[in-house]
């Protein structure tokens, strides 16, 4: 599915380390690197096996709405009608667009571009590497065996050339071409309301080096989930609910912004970080 590692090594301008993820009495801790694809496979699969009716492909037209509620999709496969639709359609952000609801950016404009490449790049091997200054920041890692990928954001305003790919790559053979993502911190106004949910990048984004995305966004759907149940055995009603929802992914990106900032900040990066009062 990937590859595995005991911790990352880091080096902001002249410091370097190794961070492990830690260890307990079975031994270290190792993270993942997940190929996508096999991920998305693995978690479909899950879903058969528990009886989701999944429809692939599938796109989503149009939101239905009744008495000013939300009460199904329109969709290529014909109409949906559910007590709660869940948006996880990422940073498309598909159901707060269609309902209107604005995303507050709490940063500069930031775009991660990164690559792929095969080969055999051994110093890579043991472990991930993430080096930066205040102009910005370059991931590079092996991915999954001889495949590598590497990531890189500008923090001083300046662009990347969409042919940049880092020097260590140089006797690696590119897989497609460098491509680009919007990774500016931007939370929704509102992430649920009784009828609907948002998750993971749909809801919020921070830049990767905030760590563990794949699994937060995963927190969020469980939570969704947990709390839709409440609401659909009536344990719940539907309005409580969505604001404790809300304030608990809203408080969760705040907390994060927040220490995404300081540690921009004593890289000496004035230009990202949130105020008190939310603003950028």
């Amino acid at each position: 599915m990937g590859s595995r590692h005991e911790g990352i090594r880091i080096r902001w301008g002249n410091a370097s380390r190794f961070e492990p993820y830690g260890r307990d009495e079975a031994g270290p801790w190792c993270g993942y690197q997940v190929w996508r694809a096999d991920f998305d496979a693995m978690l479909l699969e899950r879903a058969r096996e528990v009886e989701v009716e999944i429809f692939q492909p599938c796109t989503a037209s149009r939101v239905l709405t009744e008495n000013g509620a939300v009460s199904g999709v329109l969709t290529s496969a014909g109409l949906m009608t559910a007590p709660v639709v869940v948006d996880a359609t990422g940073r498309a952000h598909w159901l707060g667009t269609e309902l209107e609801i604005k995303r507050r950016v709490h940063s500069p404009s930031l775009v991660a571009r990164y690559g792929y490449a095969e080969g055999a790049l051994p110093t890579l091997d043991p472990s991930p590497l993430l080096v930066g200054n205040s102009s910005g920041w370059l991931w590079t890692a092996l991915v999954r065996p001889g495949l590598y990928q590497w990531t890189r954001v500008a923090l001083d305003g300046s662009r990347i050339p969409r042919d940049w790919q880092p020097d260590e790559f140089c006797d690696l053979v590119p897989r497609g071409l460098p491509r680009g993502v919007d990774v500016t911190w931007r939370l929704s106004q509102k992430v649920a309301s009784p009828g609907w949910f948002m998750v993971g990048d749909a809801a919020a984004v921070l830049d990767p080096t905030s760590a563990k995305g794949v699994l937060k966004a995963l927190l969020s759907g469980i939570t969704a989930g947990k709390l839709i149940s409440a609401v659909t055995t009536g344990s719940a009603p539907a309005d409580e609910v969505a604001n404790i929802y809300n304030d608990w992914l809203s408080g969760w990106f705040v907390s994060d912004a927040d220490q995404l900032g300081k540690f921009y900040q004593s890289l000496g990066v004035r230009e990202l970080g949130m105020r008190r009062d939310g603003t950028p």
